[in-house]
């Protein structure tokens, strides 16, 4: 059923373009204002064409036909230089899964034009003052959870990048691994694969560190070397990373983290609502605006505070657009205008 009427201002042209960089709150018929930077496709329907195709042969727990039955999903937190990318890729290798971490930011950037470098960026430095400010830098994090949700609904995969125990909150199978390496040998590689001295080599690695600290608790509130927000902590200190690899397959392959139909359900839930979120704040008709969905066998709910109740039925039409979407109940406020004497 669909909501509301479509709005005159929705492109109909599957190729036209517009600049998401001031973001407008609104209709998507604003000024370009740096095309050479980024721009978004205007139909959502191509945006998940791909998307849409898998869907359509997925059973309902996101299975093709004849696919082999999924397992755990590793993600793999690790400070800069502390052997992460070696586990991981050990791990993956082992059990046949596949390994992952810039894929996720190639994904999101591929979906929603924006430049792979920019969100990058924005996983890794802490914002200046400016980008606080900016909408779209905040729209980035729904583009990153909504490709890393893809990738974890294929199964079988090992995330080695930023924030992947935030990423996929609340999903029983997924394994969540802290490695952690001495001082000692994150100088060594520093040295060894960038040329620097010993001095240059820990001042680099303090200052990541601290980068990466600084920048996840403004992105989540959390400080990421947490050891609760982890399943387990692994230490190189005494560890060779073949034994790493036997410890988190060992975890892996326990009944702990095996895919129930419950936790296929929530997965499944996550990326269609992470799927919608991503889907309004990138199209053209709803640029900007930012929505709290709720999904539950592809019924969404849609909340949140938005400026113009005109905007309503072009919201509920874009998330009726995203694949695993059945219907949409939208339950969105509208924000009031202030008067002069109020101001």
């Amino acid at each position: 059923m669909r909501y509301g009427q479509r709005c005159a201002c929705l492109p109909q042209r599957t190729d036209d373009r517009v600049s998401p960089a001031t973001l407008p709150v609104g209709c998507a018929n604003a000024r370009l204002v740096d095309p050479s930077e980024w721009s978004i496709p205007c139909v959502i329907a191509k945006m998940w064409e791909n998307d849409g195709k898998e869907a359509a042969s997925r059973g309902p727990n996101g299975k093709t036909s004849g696919e082999e039955e999924s397992m755990s999903i590793i993600t793999i937190s690790r400070g800069s230089l502390s052997g992460g990318q070696e586990l991981a890729e050990r791990v993956a290798r082992r059990l046949g899964y596949r390994c992952i971490s810039r894929e996720v930011l190639v994904e999101a950037a591929a979906k929603f034009g924006v430049p792979e470098l920019k969100l990058s960026e924005y996983l890794e430095k802490m914002p200046g003052f400016w980008e606080r400010l900016t909408t779209s830098r905040r729209l980035y994090l729904l583009f990153i959870q909504a490709a890393m949700c893809e990738f974890a609904l294929q199964g079988r995969v090992v995330y080695h990048g930023q924030a992947g125990q935030q990423l996929l909150q609340g999903i029983h199978h997924v394994l969540k691994v802290r490695l952690i390496a001495p001082l000692e040998y994150r100088i060594k590689a520093a040295m060894e694969r960038q040329g620097l001295s010993r001095e240059a080599a820990a001042r680099f690695i303090r200052q990541v560190d601290e980068e990466r600290l600084r920048r996840l608790r403004y992105l989540f509130d959390i400080d990421w070397r947490d050891p609760t927000l982890y399943d387990v902590v692994v230490n190189l200190a005494q560890m060779r990373l073949e034994t790493a690899a036997d410890v988190v397959i060992s975890l892996a392959q326990g009944a702990e983290y095996q895919p129930t139909p419950a936790s296929e359900k929530a997965l499944a839930d996550l990326t269609v609502s992470c799927r919608v979120k991503a889907a309004v704040a990138a199209h053209p008709a709803t640029l900007g605006i930012e929505v709290e969905a709720r999904a539950d066998d592809g019924m969404v709910w849609l909340s949140g505070v938005i400026e113009f109740a005109e905007m309503v039925p072009e919201i509920v039409q874009v998330a009726e657009n995203v694949p695993g979407v059945k219907e949409v109940s939208p339950d969105l406020k509208i924000r009031p205008v202030l008067t002069a004497t109020e101001m």
